[in-house]
């Protein structure tokens, strides 16, 4: 609360002083709004070009920033809900989470053709082992569970060693957008 205070006290000191300085110079320049045409061009250039120049990478930074929540998304998602242990919950859940981390990893493919081809390879590696994995639920799903039967161990085992696969490609993407920011 005092900081706040401080701060409201200190930009209104720092507003008045460019207030008077500006009133001050104004009233004892003459010269105060001359300027040649030459260096209202040469300002002009340089306004632009320095604001398209920020705001480029402000776009960029935007782009990364979203390309790296949706990773950890993606990363959470598995970790949390793409396991062995799913083998034994709802399959109705299942359907409902494979759908959100397969629209996470759609924005994801979007969110890195802007960048480089390397990238977009790492989320296609992540696309394919996803629908491995998907496919191996399936294969579960029809030989198992609907039928009542236990599921053998060496499945599970599969489904541990792909969702791995999945979150330490998904870990290193995360590491290179950081390294690229």
């Amino acid at each position: 609360m005092l900081a706040k205070v401080i701060k409201i006290v200190a930009g209104a000191v720092i507003l008045l002083a460019i207030t008077a300085l500006a009133i001050y110079n104004f009233r004892c320049n003459d010269e105060f709004f001359t300027m040649s045409l030459f260096n209202l061009f040469m300002l002009i250039i340089s306004i632009g070009v320095a604001y398209f120049l920020v705001q480029r990478k402000i776009d960029e930074r935007r782009y990364q920033d979203g390309q790296i929540k949706v990773i950890e998304a993606i990363i959470g998602d598995i970790q949390e809900n793409m396991s062995s242990d799913i083998l034994f919950n709802n399959w109705d859940d299942y359907l409902m989470k494979r759908r959100a981390i397969n629209d996470k990893i759609s924005v994801l493919k979007q969110v890195c053709c802007r960048y480089n081809s390397q990238l977009l390879k790492d989320v296609e590696y992540i696309e394919n082992r996803f629908n491995q994995l998907k496919e191996l639920y399936e294969d579960i799903d029809s030989k198992y569970t609907r039928k009542g039967i236990a599921v053998p161990p060496d499945h599970e085992t599969n489904i541990r060693a792909l969702a791995d696969k999945i979150v330490s490609k998904a870990y290193s993407l995360w590491a290179n957008s950081y390294a690229k920011n």
